[in-house]
């Protein structure tokens, strides 16, 4: 946690999700303009800067883009915690099983893996919400299988830890959560 404290790359980036999380909060309140209120009459305005009625101009229907982006950001937020918290808890179980158990399992689970890892991230992706399905949830859970191998401890070795908890205690739970 020191080391987290001094670096500045690490605070920098602690920084930036900060505002990025207290922005999506707040999006309501700090929109220049209503996200959803079409005005066809200023429809694909040049952005007139930090003086001017619509800051990054305006869309094809006559959105304000700022306040777009701006209320659009609870939904990429969403979409990211939701599919790293996906993939990281099918990540970790898959690796806990593959270390604890071993052979044949091990073997089918990396393989697995390996295939995943075998394809461009977002090919593999833009493949699995074309098979699925459009939609928001699809997208998530395409990003959480592509990103699970990145997640998950492959393989846990059985070391002399486990060695010494497996002569401790034969309960597989206390194994595997040590």
């Amino acid at each position: 946690m020191k080391y987290l404290l001094r670096s500045k790359s690490a605070m920098t980036g602690l920084i930036l999700i900060g505002i990025l999380i207290l922005v999506a909060i707040v999006a309501d309140v700090i929109s220049p303009h209503d996200p959803y209120a079409m005005d066809i009459w200023n429809s694909y305005r040049a952005p007139e800067g930090i003086g001017g009625t619509y800051i990054l101009g305006t869309d094809d229907m006559g959105r304000d883009v700022l306040s777009r982006i701006l209320v659009g950001s609870r939904v990429s937020l969403l979409i990211a915690v939701t599919a790293t918290g996906v993939s990281l808890l099918f990540g970790v179980l898959l690796g806990a099983i593959a270390g604890y158990v071993g052979g044949v399992v091990d073997t089918v689970i990396m393989r697995s893996m390996d295939l995943i890892l075998a394809f461009p991230s977002i090919l593999l992706a833009i493949a699995i919400v074309a098979t699925m399905g459009p939609g928001v949830i699809n997208a998530m859970l395409a990003v959480a299988i592509v990103r699970i191998p990145a997640m998950g401890c492959f393989p846990l070795q059985k070391n002399a830890l486990y060695a010494l908890i497996r002569l401790q205690s034969s309960y597989p739970l206390r194994m595997l959560s040590s």
